[in-house]
């Protein structure tokens, strides 16, 4: 991954943001990591994921966040993702940040998808971003 594009943690990630918010560029925040099968390591980036949400509205930030459902243990506890990913969707319309699924690969178009439905039933807002080239 380009180190333009990776930053070496939240603090210079919510700067960078604010920085290109006041160039008129809305920004997407993700916490990068994949594949958590724990369910203790899913809980701690869901917690992260919480603090990023309050931090880009306590800021006014234009910025969204971006969850890769494996981050939330998707390969593993699919009804742990799907809660977790409800929650943060949850947090993230109450506090006004717009919250996006990021779609993985193959193994997890269905969980994704079924992500963004339990969120949408739910009368939460919900972005998918779709890859044209699945592997």
């Amino acid at each position: 991954m380009p180190e333009r594009w990776v930053l070496p943690d939240k603090a210079s990630a919510l700067s960078w943001c604010e920085q290109r918010n006041e160039q008129g560029i809305r920004c997407i925040l993700d916490i990068l990591g994949r594949y958590y099968r724990e369910e203790a390591m899913a809980r701690a980036i869901f917690y992260d994921y919480l603090a990023l949400i309050r931090d880009i509205a306590d800021r006014r930030l234009n910025a969204s966040i971006s969850v890769k459902p494996s981050t939330l243990g998707g390969t593993a506890n699919r009804e742990l993702a799907l809660n977790l990913a409800r929650e943060l969707c949850a947090e993230s319309a109450r506090l006004g940040v717009p919250f996006e699924l990021d779609m993985e690969g193959r193994r997890m178009v269905d969980l994704t998808l079924a992500m963004a439905e339990d969120c949408a039933r739910s009368g939460l807002p919900v972005t998918v971003a779709l890859q044209a080239y699945l592997r």
